[in-house]
């Protein structure tokens, strides 16, 4: 088999740098694709400053902690919601969004790192138990590390550590996407038990080795899986 560098497989690759995602932002993504040609007709109009997404970048940044992780959660930014807008806006990525980009891009790997490293501690704590089973040949990097731990509601404990569902429930399941399918009588057990049971740890820099340990000894004891 052919390995490609994600993103470079097909046409066109896209990338996201929302919140929780490898490198946050907080807003904007990028387009990457194969034929210049398209790309040099590409004109989505003038960016704006991105003052407002740059302040909310730097909200959720600061309360990057488990403990503090209520905040932004109490604020009306969308956070853990699936959204389906056919009207979304397609527009340049704000100015100030974009310079974080550049400055931000340099440290990545150093996060990615950060990522591995935290991952580390849960699969070794969660082995043979519910961690899903990843081949060896491979490194993965875990924007949460996810555990298929149960049907039991995460413990408001839990939460302030940082812990949490990771899909409310299958994309089957979503009104406002369903008259799209093509098969109306789609059944797709496996992805209603990945909603019910998975749960997902966090692995940001806020997250140290004594912290991994602590949600891990947590979510043992919640789930039964001593």
């Amino acid at each position: 088999s052919v390995n490609y560098p994600p993103g470079t497989n097909g046409d066109f690759g896209i990338f996201s740098f929302g919140r929780g995602k490898p490198l946050p932002l907080g807003a904007g993504g990028a387009l990457i694709g194969k034929n210049m040609d398209f790309f040099s007709d590409f004109n989505l109009g003038n960016p704006s400053k991105g003052y407002i997404s740059l302040i909310l970048t730097a909200v959720i940044q600061m309360a990057s902690k488990p403990f503090l992780f209520w905040i932004p959660e109490k604020l009306p930014l969308g956070l853990g919601e699936t959204v389906f807008d056919l009207n979304f806006d397609v527009e340049p990525m704000p100015l100030l969004i974009e310079r974080l980009a550049e400055k931000s891009i340099t440290v990545l790997n150093d996060l990615n790192l950060h990522r591995q490293y935290i991952s580390k501690i849960y699969e070794k704590a969660f082995k043979g138990k519910c961690a899903y089973h990843v081949s060896e040949k491979v490194s993965p990097i875990y924007t949460r590390f996810p555990l298929s731990a149960g049907l039991k509601p995460i413990s408001r404990e839990l939460k302030k550590l940082g812990v949490r569902r990771m899909y409310p429930q299958p994309i089957l399941h979503v009104d406002k996407i369903k008259p799209y399918f093509a098969d109306m009588h789609l059944n797709t057990p496996g992805s209603l038990e990945i909603a019910q049971n998975l749960i997902t740890l966090p692995t940001h820099t806020g997250i140290n080795e004594k912290l991994a340990r602590q949600i891990a000894d947590k979510v043992k004891t919640d789930y039964n899986k001593k």
